[in-house]
C-alpha cells in the first residue's frame, strides 16, 4: 500500500511542477513590467518624479487649516488622522502623489 501511495504522489509532485504543455514551472520572481514608469500612476516630471513635493503639501494644508493641517488632508483624502498626524510630523506624504497633486488644487 506504501509503494502504491508513493508513486501517487511522486506523479502529483510531478503534475504540480510542470506546465500543461510539459514544460517545467519557473520559480521566483517575475520580471517587473517595466521598470522606468512610475510605479502609482502618476504622471513624471522632467526627473521621473511626481512634482508635488511632501513640503509643498503641508505648506497648503496648513493654509486650508492653520491650527491643523492633518485634519484638513484626513477630511479630503480619506486618510486616519492618526496616520496624517504623523506623515506632517515625519514629513513625507501620506497619500499617492496623484491624490496629493489633486489635493492642491482645492
Amino acid at each position: 500500500m506504501s509503494a502504491r501511495r508513493a508513486a501517487e504522489n511522486a506523479k502529483r509532485r510531478e503534475r504540480r511542477l510542470t506546465n500543461a504543455d510539459g514544460a517545467p514551472k519557473r520559480r521566483g520572481r517575475r520580471p517587473k513590467a517595466n521598470a522606468d514608469a512610475p510605479g502609482n500612476g502618476s504622471e513624471p516630471t522632467a526627473n521621473g518624479r511626481s512634482g508635488v513635493s511632501p513640503e509643498a503639501l503641508w505648506e497648503h494644508a496648513a493654509k486650508l487649516e492653520p491650527k491643523a493641517p492633518w485634519r484638513a488632508i484626513a477630511r479630503e483624502l480619506g486618510v486616519a488622522e492618526a496616520a496624517a498626524q504623523a506623515a506632517q510630523r515625519d514629513k513625507i506624504l501620506p497619500c499617492t502623489p496623484r491624490a496629493a497633486a489633486r489635493f492642491m488644487t482645492l
